[in-house]
């Protein structure tokens, strides 16, 4: 019977050298081709991660845009409504203090309210009842003397001033008093300093 040389030369062929490098050459292809794959996998688990932090992001930012356009609808004022009406509450107080209302086209600044002028006045004093002494000053018993003496029994005298007028009468009672062409009936009588206005005649102020 022969001899059976098949199993030797296998193992010959398998302990050989080129064997040997196949395998070696083999061993790193399939390394160096787990890498690349680890290296694509960790890849993409990468850029799922940043994903899915942009998403989170992009969710939150669209949350808080979200919330602020309902706060800012919930305070607005209704469709309609005059932006004076909604801000009446607040300004209130302030129209309060400043109850001028600003002139158009001042800048905003409140409009002062000027005074009226004074009132002319025009006095006619007859000495109706007997000869009577008067002193009529502008104003005030310091004022310019409009006039000064003794008006005769039936004689008038006129006197002319703004505001007022400020008047000494030696009997106030002698004289018919006409003020801007109306007749004035004081209440009191006798020696007396007195106001003289558009409105009437009064007892002056004792100082």
């Amino acid at each position: 019977m022969a001899p059976d040389l098949t199993d030797d030369r296998d193992d010959e062929q398998a302990g050989s050298p080129e064997s040997l490098l196949g395998f070696l050459s083999h061993h790193r292809e399939s390394s160096q081709r787990r890498r690349e794959r680890n290296h694509r996998l960790r890849g993409r688990r990468t850029v799922a991660v940043l994903l899915g932090i942009v998403a989170a992001f992009g969710i939150a930012a669209a949350g808080v845009a979200i919330w602020g356009n309902f706060r800012f609808l919930s305070h607005a004022p209704a469709a309609g409504t005059d932006s004076r009406e909604s801000n009446a509450a607040t300004s209130g107080q302030h129209n309060r203090t400043h109850s001028t209302p600003a002139h158009p086209g001042s800048g905003g600044k409140p409009r002062v309210k000027e005074a009226p002028p004074p009132k002319s006045i025009h006095v006619r004093l007859t000495a109706a009842r007997s000869d009577s002494w008067v002193q009529i000053r502008a104003g005030s018993s310091s004022g310019r003397v409009l006039f000064d003496g003794v008006v005769p029994e039936g004689q008038s005298i006129r006197a002319v001033g703004r505001g007022r007028l400020w008047a000494r009468f030696g009997s106030l009672g002698n004289f018919d008093v006409t003020i801007n062409g109306r007749a004035v009936h004081p209440a009191f009588n006798g020696t007396v300093d007195t106001v003289i206005t558009a409105a009437a005649i009064r007892p002056a102020p004792a100082h």
